[in-house]
């Protein structure tokens, strides 16, 4: 530290003198032209034009003024004096350091601090320095190997200070798991952080809290909140004395129980915060943004959208904030709402990001608009070439719109080319769409139009089969999170419910989030299949799909009213075309298809029985 620079040049110096005063060596004096030069141990520091220990008392007066630039000028002209001094070697690392970060390269920084710590492995400075590039790499890593966002890098290069980068990270630590690389340098930084604390507990010191709030910050983003529960219970006491602390340690103690499912305990630390924010401080923003999220997830939609509302009025600049509203506008089926937000926030970066991008994309696949959609994929894989994401929605919107305006054959062959294509994880929060299962179902109705029924009932059964194994693991992996969470923290996560575990897994798999859906989708299938058979006049085979179909309907309403009329209606159909005109069962089958809706059953009747 400055301080620490400060006293050993100064001890150096007295001692010096006094080994010049005993020694009695005048001519040694009369060769030196100043003080400093003279109190120099090193020969060849005597005879510099400029003493050395002046370059090393400047560069702490230029770091303590924050003049990075003139303080590497004048480490590099001591280094020229003495290349072995580490003290001057550990300066010119951190100032390189810190001028990096202002460039906002983040990793080089890291790299500078890197040095610095192997100068001196014992120094605080340099572990925590590093732990905030690192941080701050993480946040701007890009999502899918594409580049990160230009709005993102010069938001986070703003401010190089501990509570700044804590308060960035818990901003985006819900967004999804970070990628490999924002991973790998998140693990990097907690290392770092670790260290110091441990070096605090060796030296009977406190660790800066500040160092507290980035650990529990970087651990939330990697997904592990038990342990970031941990740190912040460490960090209470040393958090009360100054306002700053105490809002990011509530902003960081509602990230961990929205993480845990506990929103009822998030919403009261928001409260909080509220509370004690002076009115129009930054920390009421994200105050406002996490209790809308939790209110959302407790069923409170308006109280929600009150938040998000209050947080725009606040700072309406943020690219962020309309963006999240966005998104909480599509999740709450308000799509041309949706939709504007996300044009608002694409808006207010400096390019095109090709995450918000994508995310409007969704919206207007979700009002219906696919040739809006289709033209968002199109912008994002333009800007992010590598967003296997954008990529694959692109090409499964194209398949549609060609199925759409009647074009099966080339359908057929696109469709087929996805199912055969590894479908790329969710990354950054972007959920992949067309999976497999859906894929595969497209794919049978392009051959059913094309009359290649057989081939048509292939599809279908597959996407069946898929359909069912997308289920069953993800009720595999619900269970071990259970049981890993019973295991490993019982006492924190007491009131994680089962249902809130259920939708972070669901992730994955979109389209089976509802109870019964994977049941819902299997009967399509089914019905799928039993169309093809009647087309293909096997009517004992199409009558026996739709019996399988009719076993749900006491289990679960996976149709409907109209679907489970036209399934009795069909199985009444096979019987008559089975020769069975007179069985109780085709009468049995027409009978509860007219209880279900009256309208196939008339139709029957008024085209064949009333001429």
């Amino acid at each position: 530290s400055p301080e620490e620079t400060r006293w050993t040049a100064t001890r150096v110096i007295v001692q010096r003198r006094q080994e010049l005063a005993q020694g009695g060596d005048l001519e040694l004096a009369l060769d030196c032209r100043t003080f400093l030069q003279l109190v120099a141990e090193d020969p060849q520091q005597r005879v510099a034009e400029v003493p050395f220990l002046l370059y090393a008392l400047r560069t702490v007066a230029l770091c303590d003024l924050e003049r990075w630039d003139e303080a590497v000028a004048d480490c590099r002209r001591a280094l020229a004096i003495d290349p072995k001094d580490e003290a001057a070697q550990f300066t010119l690392q951190i100032a390189n350091g810190i001028l990096r970060m202002k460039c906002c390269k983040f990793e080089a920084a890291a790299g500078c601090f890197a040095k610095a710590i192997r100068l001196q492995p014992i120094s605080a400075e340099a572990r925590i320095r590093r732990a905030i590039a690192l941080a701050r790499a993480a946040q701007v890593a890009p999502a899918g190997g594409g580049p990160p966002a230009a709005g993102a890098s010069t938001a986070a290069g703003g401010s190089c200070t501990l509570s700044h980068t804590s308060a960035q990270m818990s901003s985006v630590s819900g967004g999804g798991g970070p990628s490999g690389r924002a991973a790998q340098l998140l693990e990097e930084a907690v290392q770092d952080l670790e260290a110091v604390d441990q070096q605090a507990q060796i030296s009977g010191s406190a660790a800066p809290v500040q160092a507290g709030h980035l650990r529990a910050a970087c651990l939330c983003s990697l997904g592990r909140p038990q342990e970031a529960s941990e740190v912040l219970r460490q960090c209470r006491d040393s958090a009360h004395g100054v306002l700053e602390a105490k809002m990011r340690q509530k902003a960081l103690e509602a990230e961990v129980s929205a993480l845990l499912g506990q929103y009822a305990d998030a919403v009261a630390a928001c409260d909080a915060m509220l509370k004690n924010c002076p009115v129009g401080a930054p920390w009421q923003v994200e105050a406002r943004l996490m209790r809308g999220c939790c209110s959302s997830e407790l069923g409170e939609v308006e109280r929600a959208f009150e938040d998000y509302r209050e947080a725009l009025v606040l700072a309406p600049e943020r690219a962020d904030i309309h963006e999240a509203s966005g998104e909480l506008f599509l999740l709450h089926r308000c799509l041309q709402e949706a939709v504007t937000a996300f044009t608002t926030a694409s808006k207010l970066t400096e390019s095109l990001s090709p995450r918000i991008t994508y995310k409007r994309g969704l919206a207007y696949l979700a009002m219906g608009s696919a040739n809006a959609a289709l033209k968002d994929m199109v912008r994002a894989v333009r800007v992010c070439p590598t967003m296997t994401i954008a990529a694959r929605a692109r090409d499964g919107l194209a398949a549609l719109l060609s199925a759409v305006d009647g074009d099966f054959r080339h359908a057929h062959i696109r469709f087929n080319v996805l199912l055969h294509a590894q479908v790329p994880p969710s990354v950054d929060g972007l959920l992949p769409i067309l999976t497999p299962h859906e894929v595969a179902l497209y794919r049978g109705v392009c051959a059913l139009y094309l009359g290649e029924a057989s081939a048509a009932m292939q599809d279908f059964g597959m996407a069946a089969d898929l359909v069912r194994a997308d289920g069953s693991a993800v009720e595999r992996s619900e269970h071990e999170e259970l049981s890993s969470v019973r295991r490993g923290a019982a006492s924190s996560s007491a009131n994680l419910s089962k249902q809130a575990m259920q939708q972070r897994l669901m992730r994955l798999h979109p389209d089976l989030a509802s109870p019964g859906a994977v049941d819902a989708f299997e009967c399509e299938a089914r019905y799928n299949i039993a169309l093809c058979q009647l087309m293909t006049r096997q009517y004992r085979a199409a009558l026996s799909a739709c019996q399988e179909i009719a076993k749900l309907e006491n289990s679960a309403d996976v149709l409907g009213q109209q679907g489970w009329c036209l399934i009795y209606f069909l199985i009444g159909v096979c019987c008559l075309a089975l020769g069975e005109s007179t069985d109780e069962a085709a009468r049995d089958a027409f009978t509860r298809s007219y209880a279900h809706d009256p309208r196939y059953v008339d139709d029957f009747l008024r085209r064949h029985y009333c001429r």
